[in-house]
């Protein structure tokens, strides 16, 4: 009977339970669905990527951008420091020629330049040192009472150290 099947006392016919075409239309909805969510989670997925691209390079360039008015902003005081330090090499300079320096000495401290009769020539042997540690030992006993301090430097007289 050509796969329909009559119910009894009715002249409707019972479909089969497992049409093949039925099947075959739903099975080929399930595919397309399917590949419809598939591409749009690809789409979606897609977008979020790009997007994070997009804020990645931004950000970056951002920085760059940042970096660059740092960096022109120490460059530019780095020049005023150098115009500086030459301003003050200049200052240096005159303050510290020998013409200025004689001129001070001759104007404000009233200093004459030495003659060959004013030179004098001054000698220091190591016994005129060790006088004058004895004569600063002498000083310090008096000055000091602790007997520790009394009892070395006795000892560095003893000995003829510093």
């Amino acid at each position: 009977m050509n796969g329909y099947e009559y119910v009894y006392g009715s002249t409707a016919r019972k479909m089969p339970e497992n049409d093949p075409y039925v099947e075959k239309r739903i099975h080929r909805k399930k595919i397309r669905v399917k590949k419809y969510q598939k591409s749009k989670r690809k789409a979606i997925f897609t977008a979020v990527l790009l997007f994070a691209v997009v804020m990645f390079v931004m950000v970056r360039y951002s920085m760059i951008l940042h970096l660059n008015y740092e960096i022109a902003e120490v460059t530019d005081l780095y020049e005023r420091v150098l115009a500086e330090n030459s301003a003050l090499d200049m200052k240096l300079k005159e303050k510290t020629s020998l013409a200025v320096i004689y001129d001070r000495a001759v104007n404000e401290l009233g200093m004459i330049k030495a003659d060959n009769n004013h030179v004098g020539y001054y000698n220091s042997y190591k016994e005129d040192t060790k006088v004058i540690d004895n004569d600063y030992i002498q000083a310090r006993e008096l000055e000091n009472r602790d007997p520790v301090t009394l009892m070395l430097d006795k000892i560095r007289l003893f000995l003829n150290l510093k």
